[in-house]
């Protein structure tokens, strides 16, 4: 709770017995249910919601994150409006311009999956700072293109810059801002974005025209560094903060990128995102590379006029962020799930507006009906981000929030493709052809509510795990091994349900039940060879729920099925070898242990080049 005046309410003992003592808080007693909170009206949630006071954590990080933004989003714009006049002065057709910008993404997504599993270890701060001040130096670089060469080279390494501050940024807040504020935050974070897509598209049009695109983007790029400098400014917190049970505790060791890739792939919220990913993305050829050029070729619009065409998208998107911020906070308080049909919205709605646009109505038109485009868009951005940074464990989130790399990696490559294919149609008849990608990605992600719950009941998992973990270990004890709600599914058929078992240092535990209770199964997940579909494994205060299995193995984690469990086609010998594949870098100790084994089963000592299938059950036992 925030610091200030607090409401005091006496304890249930209190109100009986008397005593002075022990007040709590009315937050801690509605949470343990004893007593009940009043309801606010859903007028006054939404409109306390608005209240800029209401975000909670440091305002001076959200402000120098917020300009750090302003200024992608300036340069993303500016390039935007400024394209027609690039275009003319270094004579460049559109399946080029279209070209460096899928290059550029491609470096971009490339970069953002290593660049995240970097973000979980290093400094973040010095991350955002470093893109930042690269990302400003890359804007000037463009405006000092003489040819097609430098300004390819120059977009390149914007794309790398932006590639390098934008895995960090989210994790950041997520770590500087408590969880039921965090809806706030991201709108107020997008809102920052929103007024950089005013500023940006308003200053390249009319500089644009007075001063040229040369030296309008030295002057941006100025402004960018000089917010660079700004993030001297932070520092960096505490990773998982408000998401571990005890911030104050250790940090456990980071993932292995195995691990972590393998936790992010177990949320299917997030996989959601990567399978709309490359039908969503055409909607930033749209936005981007399309409309500028459309704009200026078939309504005949000026740079300035371009310009402040982009400025009224900007001022229509922070109208739906001014939505978005109370919008998400209901949304993600009481339903979750029902977010993900407020974002596959926005894609049908780009559609219908690209259909519209395409049979060339009067301007004032065209204009309205790009701002409900924008509207609809931008209403679900903030929204979709916390309701990420609620599913994806916090210590693998720098890189969870990068896995649609490889998703972004098809819509990328094949953007020059289907930029070329426009052209062929004409470039007002061409733009149709983002239709059904928009509509399909739409549909992926509207029917995906199902899933949110499921993804954030295995969180509370992992967090219950990690409770308990903790308790026994106060008690005076040590637990080795704690399983708290743990479902495994095969082929999307679910053979465990909720499954919680706890093993104490020291304690042997059997584990009983009929033929298919999933004994078997329960074990596997224990040792990765097959992973959990939800829920949380903590061996020795680690999370190895997501753990691949050979990793497990080197921690001591063996699973030795009953039966002739041999690999027939190898000899007795190479079995025996892959038996100590944990200590391939200690071969004395391997035949120490070897010679061990021998010693018990002699018979095994004679058949140690003949195949393991020709043995006997009772020797392929031994």
């Amino acid at each position: 709770m925030a610091d200030g005046p607090r409401l005091l309410v006496p304890t249930e003992r209190q109100r009986t017995v008397g005593d002075e003592a022990d007040y709590r808080d009315l937050e801690q007693l509605v949470e343990e249910e004893q007593v009940v909170a009043p309801r606010e009206s859903r007028l006054r949630t939404f409109a306390r919601d608005f209240d800029p006071r209401t975000v909670e954590g440091p305002k001076l990080v959200l402000l120098v994150l917020c300009l750090t933004s302003v200024c992608a989003r300036i340069d993303e714009q500016a390039i935007g409006v400024l394209l027609p006049q690039i275009r003319a002065d270094l004579g460049l057709n559109v399946t080029f311009l279209a070209s460096i910008a899928s290059a550029a993404g491609i470096l971009l997504t490339l970069s953002a999956l290593p660049l995240g599993y970097l973000a979980d270890r290093v400094s973040r701060v010095w991350l955002v700072r470093s893109g930042t001040l690269l990302t400003g130096t890359t804007i000037g670089l463009t405006g000092l293109a003489t040819s097609a060469l430098g300004l390819a080279g120059a977009r390149l390494g914007n794309g790398i810059a932006q590639g390098i501050a934008q895995p960090a940024s989210f994790p950041l807040m997520a770590d500087y801002f408590p969880p039921r504020g965090r809806a706030r935050v991201f709108a107020v974070y997008f809102a920052a974005a929103q007024f950089g897509l005013i500023l940006g598209p308003a200053l390249a049009g009319v500089l644009g025209d007075r001063i040229g695109w040369r030296a309008t983007l030295l002057l941006l790029g100025g402004i960018a560094v000089g917010v660079g400098l700004l993030t001297l400014l932070l520092r960096e917190p505490v990773r998982g903060r408000y998401d571990r049970p005890d911030p104050d505790q250790p940090l456990p060791p980071p993932p292995s990128f195995g691990e972590a890739y393998r936790a992010a792939a177990s949320v299917a919220t997030l996989r959601r995102f990567w399978y709309a990913t490359p039908f969503v993305g055409t909607r930033g050829l749209f936005g981007l590379l399309l409309l500028p050029l459309f704009m200026s070729e078939v309504y005949q619009l000026s740079t300035t006029q371009l310009g402040l065409l982009f400025a009224l998208n900007g001022i229509s998107g922070l109208v739906g962020l001014l939505v978005a911020g109370p919008l998400g906070s209901y949304l993600l308080r009481d339903r979750p799930g029902r977010f993900m049909t407020v974002l596959g919205f926005a894609p049908v709605v780009q559609a219908a507006v690209i259909v519209v646009v395409s049979f060339r109505p009067p301007l004032p038109v065209t204009v309205l009906v790009l701002q409900v485009s924008v509207i609809c868009e931008v209403i679900g951005q903030p929204g979709g981000f916390t309701l990420i940074s609620f599913v994806v464990p916090a210590r693998v989130r720098g890189l969870g929030l990068q896995t649609t790399v490889p998703w972004q990696l098809i819509n990328l490559i094949a953007l020059p493709i289907l930029v070329a294919a426009m052209e062929g149609f004409g470039m007002q008849r061409g733009i149709l052809l983002i239709v059904p990608f928009l509509v399909i990605g739409g549909l992926i992600l509207a029917t995906g509510a199902p899933g949110v719950d499921r993804d954030m009941r295995a969180a509370r998992a992992a967090d219950a795990a990690d409770d308990a973990a903790r308790q026994v270990a106060a008690d005076g004890t040590r637990a080795l091994l704690v399983c708290r709600d743990v479902d495994v599914a095969y082929d999307g058929v679910q053979v465990l349900f909720g499954v919680d078992l706890d093993v104490a240092e020291g304690e042997v535990v059997a584990l009983l039940g009929t033929n298919g209770a999933g004994k078997s199964t329960l074990l596997r997940a224990i040792a990765g060879t097959q992973e959990a579909s939800n829920g949380a494994i903590f061996l020795n205060g680690r999370d190895i729920t997501h753990l691949p299995p050979h990793e497990n193995a080197a921690s001591g984690v063996v699973m030795i099925p009953g039966g002739a469990a041999v690999f027939p086609s190898l000899s007795v010998a190479e079995n025996l070898r892959a038996a100590c594949w944990t200590l391939q870098d200690e071969p004395e100790a391997v035949a120490t242990r070897t010679a061990e084994v021998l010693d018990l089963f002699p018979v095994l000592r004679e058949r140690l080049d003949q195949p393991a299938g020709s043995l006997s059950g009772g020797e392929q036992q031994m």
